[in-house]
Protein backbone atom coordinates (compact mmCIF):
# COMPACT_ATOMS: atom_id res chain seq x y z
CA UNK A 1 0.00 0.00 0.00
CA UNK A 2 1.35 3.32 -0.79
CA UNK A 3 1.49 6.17 1.45
CA UNK A 4 -0.49 9.03 0.03
CA UNK A 5 1.17 12.34 -0.48
CA UNK A 6 0.44 15.20 2.35
CA UNK A 7 -1.10 17.61 -0.18
CA UNK A 8 -3.68 14.73 -1.31
CA UNK A 9 -4.56 14.30 2.34
CA UNK A 10 -5.57 17.97 3.03
CA UNK A 11 -7.68 17.59 -0.40
CA UNK A 12 -9.23 14.12 0.86
CA UNK A 13 -9.47 15.84 4.22
CA UNK A 14 -11.45 18.88 2.16
CA UNK A 15 -13.84 16.73 0.33
CA UNK A 16 -14.43 14.90 3.48
CA UNK A 17 -15.52 18.30 5.08
CA UNK A 18 -17.41 19.36 2.22
CA UNK A 19 -19.34 15.94 2.11
CA UNK A 20 -20.29 16.41 5.86
CA UNK A 21 -21.49 20.07 5.18
CA UNK A 22 -23.91 18.43 2.65
CA UNK A 23 -25.44 16.15 4.58
CA UNK A 24 -25.80 18.17 7.30
CA UNK A 25 -27.67 20.27 4.89
CA UNK A 26 -29.47 17.85 3.82
CA UNK A 27 -30.97 16.34 6.91
CA UNK A 28 -31.82 19.71 8.58
CA UNK A 29 -33.50 20.82 4.77
CA UNK A 30 -35.30 17.72 4.84
CA UNK A 31 -38.88 17.47 4.35
CA UNK A 32 -40.61 16.71 7.75
CA UNK A 33 -42.40 13.47 8.77
CA UNK A 34 -45.97 14.70 8.83
CA UNK A 35 -47.28 15.99 12.40
CA UNK A 36 -43.55 14.96 13.54
CA UNK A 37 -42.81 18.95 15.24
CA UNK A 38 -46.91 19.16 16.58
CA UNK A 39 -46.27 15.52 18.13
CA UNK A 40 -42.63 17.12 20.02
CA UNK A 41 -44.14 19.75 21.04
CA UNK A 42 -47.57 18.27 23.02
CA UNK A 43 -45.04 15.82 24.45
CA UNK A 44 -43.25 18.83 25.91
CA UNK A 45 -46.04 20.88 26.80
CA UNK A 46 -46.95 17.66 29.28
CA UNK A 47 -44.01 17.07 30.42
CA UNK A 48 -42.68 14.02 28.91
CA UNK A 49 -38.56 13.51 28.47
CA UNK A 50 -38.51 13.30 25.09
CA UNK A 51 -35.08 11.93 23.40
CA UNK A 52 -33.64 12.07 19.75
CA UNK A 53 -31.07 8.91 18.87
CA UNK A 54 -29.39 8.37 15.80
CA UNK A 55 -26.33 6.54 14.41
CA UNK A 56 -25.32 9.92 13.36
CA UNK A 57 -22.25 11.12 15.10
CA UNK A 58 -23.71 13.31 18.09
CA UNK A 59 -22.58 16.75 17.18
CA UNK A 60 -23.77 16.47 13.79
CA UNK A 61 -27.07 15.17 15.22
CA UNK A 62 -26.90 18.02 17.66
CA UNK A 63 -26.63 20.76 14.78
CA UNK A 64 -29.83 19.34 12.56
CA UNK A 65 -32.11 19.16 15.65
CA UNK A 66 -30.96 22.70 16.20
CA UNK A 67 -31.32 23.42 12.76
CA UNK A 68 -34.95 22.15 12.71
CA UNK A 69 -35.93 23.71 15.89
CA UNK A 70 -36.44 21.00 17.73
CA UNK A 71 -33.96 21.67 20.54
CA UNK A 72 -36.61 23.72 22.33
CA UNK A 73 -38.96 20.31 22.01
CA UNK A 74 -36.25 17.54 23.00
CA UNK A 75 -34.30 16.72 26.39
CA UNK A 76 -31.30 15.67 24.49
CA UNK A 77 -30.01 14.30 21.08
CA UNK A 78 -27.77 11.53 20.59
CA UNK A 79 -25.73 10.05 18.30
Amino acid sequence: CREVPAARAVGAEALVDRYSEAVREGIASATEVHGASRLLAELRDRNVPTFINSATPTSALQDAVKARGWDRFVSAALG
